[in-house]
């Protein structure tokens, strides 16, 4: 949603409260909304006209993301020379179905205007998540610094793989902070890099990468052709840690995102001879 907001920064913080990690805030410094945007950005399933070099699709992303992991979702937002607008649903709600609340503007522009990221929100959006499930309960502070510890990294693996072209060509900027509210200060931030499936130096057979067409009746699809160097240690060819065998096989990419990385499909099957191929 940010990237569809021309953002061209998005910060992603992790918020400890007393000890343990009780909101997640994504920010970014995109177009914003306008009221009428975000209550319809706040509709399940609302049917909107998209351009074509839209990332999001079906207009569900953004709230059964956030109820599958938070009991909270607050959406705070700026359009250029509109006024500040927020919204804010629970999970659970005493009411029939989803009730949105809607927030005091002069509120919503004080938060827009903290400083507590690098770069500007004259215009962006805020969206945070409270009351947050999956996140560990345990008072221990090494449990809690564990787990940041090792969900900073997954999101950093997944993300950098995932919009690797728009990272590459320098189109967003992304970083991962942790901010302990009692302390009032973030740690240093983790810069989000591209992990490139086809980031290889040489390539591992000559005469490749190939281009072979397949063909429909309406359309020519080509399908470009890798084949890694073997024996690579590159982070970029031992995806975010996943086996390598499960790593050969088709990218699927739409508008320059990754949607699938890996597997045959249906149309072959994994095995070491193809290991190397993408």
């Amino acid at each position: 949603n940010s990237i569809d907001a021309a953002a061209k920064r998005i910060l992603i913080r992790f918020v400890l409260i007393d000890g343990l990690i009780r909101q997640l805030i994504v920010v970014d410094n995109g177009r914003g909304m306008t009221s009428d945007e975000i209550d319809a950005a706040m509709q399940l399933g609302h049917q909107k006209s998209r351009p074509t070099s839209a990332l999001g699709h079906f207009g569900m992303g953004l709230k059964a993301a956030s109820f599958s992991q938070a009991s909270r979702l607050t959406v705070l937002s700026r359009a250029r020379a509109q006024t500040a607008v927020g919204r804010r649903m629970n999970r659970e709600s005493d009411a029939d179905g989803f009730v949105v609340e809607e927030l005091e503007s002069k509120q919503v522009e004080l938060t827009l205007d903290s400083k507590w990221t690098d770069f500007a929100t004259d215009t962006g959006t805020i969206v945070r998540w409270d009351d947050i499930r999956t996140f560990p309960k345990s008072k221990d502070r090494a449990v809690t610094d564990a787990f940041a510890e090792a969900t900073v990294t997954k999101l950093r693996q997944h993300i950098g793989l995932t919009f690797h072209r728009l990272l590459e060509a320098r189109e967003v900027r992304i970083d991962i902070d942790v901010l302990d509210a009692e302390q009032g200060e973030a740690g240093i931030p983790f810069d989000v890099e591209p992990i490139n499936p086809f980031g290889y130096i040489r390539t591992g057979v000559p005469g490749y990468p190939k281009t072979l067409v397949a063909s429909t009746k309406s359309s020519r699809i080509p399908l470009t052709c890798h084949i890694w160097p073997a024996k690579s240690d590159s982070h970029q060819y031992k995806l975010a840690g996943m086996p390598v065998e499960s790593t050969q096989g088709f990218y699927f990419y739409r508008n320059q995102r990754l949607l699938s990385a890996g597997g045959w499909a249906g149309v072959n099957h994994q095995t070491k001879r193809r290991r190397l191929a993408r």
